[in-house]
């Protein structure tokens, strides 16, 4: 269950667009490390990144 307090309603299409970046990623066998160090260079929190992942595998 992700924390509906991670992401504001701004980040919403953002984040929908990270999480098919990251579905992508994991197909292309990206490591989880990687995907969630390249999530935080682009801005996004380490639990927000986190959940992000959690996201995709849905």
């Amino acid at each position: 269950m992700i924390d509906p307090d991670l992401f504001t309603n701004e980040e919403l299409d953002d984040r929908r667009a990270a999480v098919d970046w990251t579905k992508g990623a994991l197909t292309e066998g990206e490591s989880e490390r990687t995907i969630l160090m390249q999530l935080q260079t682009t801005g996004w929190s380490a639990p927000q990144s986190r959940a992000i992942i959690d996201l995709s595998k849905n």
